[in-house]
């Protein structure tokens, strides 16, 4: 791999150069490869993680967003996409300086996104990085599989740029050259990510980063709760951290409240500390990097602010002729306790489901 080159932040064009323009074809080829590979350049804790988020954008901007001027949409988003909020670069800084991260976001944000373009910038990037994608479904996991997949196969500006930097200029292996599965999927530079659902069995493997993308949630579960807990406290801590223990690995848990019975909730909790400090009620949650994004903010003036107004709008009224819905709306439509627990990261106490949906294919029944 080449050894990415430090552009100083004051470049107009950063993370490009500022001669970006005047270079050549394959001159400009370069300046991209290293622009997504600013992330890998160490430095202070604040310089890393400005890295990581200016590599990020540059690499959805480029490779992910539609370009309809040159006829390029590489189908990553199912709508066009909105510009990001600033809170998905606060994740990706929380992400750059910590080994063990939680963050709490709001229903709908964009965080599987966020994770996958992500994933997808990592394993081009750097050889060798290996993922272990964990969430609450087979399913989603699939889902996610089938996302990165189509990208290292069918995006156009991914295969052109990234090519010439892998063996044999092929960024996926060929027949007889190694897996390319739609839950296991390794490069030709021997990056590989693994998406599963976080119940299977996860015994051995050494991931660079352990990613959990709301292992918990799952609307139809019957589950005790308590079950569900003792289970995530297992997953944690007897199983994905010892994976990761190694200089430079880490794990990022992005999840949403669904109610205070989840695990989730507990990794948040705080007690005041004998010196007046706030301190994880469970203290091996010390340790961690813990951040709460909520929909929704009051300034000191008593006025409400979106953390996405480009997605929703705080008021009704701002809303009007946008063809987008507001806060006040979502609030209206899902109930109070649902806003309050899935958008404002303030849930009730509500009792686990007592009867599970019911399935067609699971009762025989219809179900209307």
């Amino acid at each position: 791999m080449r050894q990415p080159v430090a552009i100083p932040r004051e470049s107009p064009l950063w993370p490009l150069p500022g001669d970006y323009p005047e270079l050549t074809a394959e001159g400009q080829r370069l300046a991209r490869v290293n622009a997504c590979r600013q992330w890998l350049l160490r430095g202070e804790a604040e310089e890393v993680a400005e890295r990581l988020v200016g590599s990020l954008k540059f690499f959805d901007l480029w490779y992910l967003h539609p370009d309809p001027e040159v006829d390029f949409d590489p189908m990553f988003y199912d709508l066009p996409p909105l510009p990001s909020p600033a809170a998905h670069w606060d994740v990706a800084r929380q992400w750059a300086c910590n080994r063990m991260n939680i963050c709490i976001a709001p229903r709908g944000m964009g965080k599987t996104f966020l994770i996958r373009k992500t994933c997808l910038l990592r394993m081009v990037s750097c050889p060798m990085y290996g993922i272990l994608y964990a969430t609450s479904t087979g399913e989603n996991a699939k889902g996610t599989g089938l996302a990165l997949k189509e990208q290292f196969q069918s995006n156009e500006r991914l295969v052109d740029d990234w090519g010439p930097e892998f063996p044999d200029e092929q960024i996926v292996p060929g027949k007889g050259q190694g897996s390319f599965a739609t839950l296991y999927m390794k490069l030709r530079n021997g990056s590989y990510i693994r998406s599963i659902s976080s119940d299977s069995k996860l015994r051995g493997g050494r991931p660079r980063r352990f990613v959990l993308d709301d292992p918990e949630y799952d609307e139809k579960a019957a589950t005790s709760m308590q079950l569900i807990r003792d289970y995530m406290s297992r997953l944690l801590f007897k199983v994905v951290l010892p994976m990761v223990m190694r200089p430079g690995c880490g794990v990022d848990w992005l999840a949403t409240f669904v109610s205070r019975r989840h695990y989730a909730w507990f990794a948040m909790q705080t007690v005041r500390g004998e010196d007046g400090r706030q301190r994880a009620k469970d203290p091996r949650f010390n340790l961690w990097s813990r951040m709460k994004i909520k929909a929704a903010y009051e300034d000191e003036a008593g006025k409400v602010h979106s953390c996405w107004p480009q997605m929703w709008p705080s008021t009704r009224d701002q809303a009007r002729g946008t063809g987008q819905v507001s806060l006040e709306e979502i609030e209206e439509t899902i109930g109070s306790a649902n806003f309050q627990a899935e958008f404002m990261a303030n849930p009730g106490t509500a009792d686990d489901v007592f009867f599970p949906a019911l399935e067609e294919q699971r009762h025989g029944y219809e179900v209307v």
